[in-house]
């Protein structure tokens, strides 16, 4: 009697292209075992013309991953080959942050953020190269953040650069100034990767 296969995990199904020169998003999907290749997009975010914060995510993603498909040449492999772009940003109410414009920026974020729960968005897409096939989505993280003063921030901005962080934070390098954090901790530190796995193994069909 032969026996039926089990099913391929998406790590051992496909090679991504990550769209993203972020050193935590490269990390992630490395330390879960995926095999990539940074191709990174110099999109113009500001294309994108959205209505609410997960709309601004999803519709940046989108906008960084098909600047990467126009320009990038598919080469057939033994396995699929799927581009990764993703966009992340802090929003309390309706008040978004970016990453900040200059350590006064950063200063203010914290001081605004401190003490009360902020969402943090991802939006991903996703492109299959042979099934030609896109898939987008996002995953939002509620975190908590406690108040610092001006000389705990001066102190945290020595040990990590707040300039290239929504929000001005890393949450993987200051786990501490985090009181609390509901849903995906991978999200917060920029690719959410439990939906990830799940969205690969539906657009892989595995």
């Amino acid at each position: 009697m032969t026996q039926t296969p089990p099913p391929l995990h998406p790590v051992d199904a496909c090679y991504l292209l990550l769209a993203s020169q972020s050193p935590r998003r490269s990390r992630l999907l490395q330390e879960a075992g995926y095999a990539i290749t940074v191709v990174p997009s110099h999109a113009d975010e500001e294309d994108a013309v959205p209505e609410t914060v997960t709309d601004i995510v999803v519709a940046n993603a989108r906008i960084k991953g098909r600047a990467v498909i126009q320009k990038h040449t598919f080469e057939k492999r033994d396995k699929a080959t799927v581009l990764v772009a993703a966009d992340t940003l802090v929003a309390q109410g309706a008040r978004v942050y970016s990453k900040p414009a200059d350590i006064g920026e950063a200063h203010h974020f914290l001081n605004s953020l401190g003490g009360r729960y902020h969402q943090v968005h991802t939006g991903v897409f996703l492109y299959h190269f042979e099934k030609q096939q896109a898939v987008s989505f996002f995953v939002t993280s509620r975190v908590l953040m406690r108040g610092l003063d001006f000389g705990q921030r001066r102190a945290l901005f020595r040990e990590v650069n707040p300039l290239d962080k929504a929000g001005a934070y890393g949450y993987q390098d200051s786990k501490y100034i985090v009181a609390h954090l509901d849903g995906s901790e991978s999200n917060v530190i920029g690719l959410p990767m439990e939906r990830l796995a799940v969205e690969l193994a539906k657009l892989l069909g595995v």
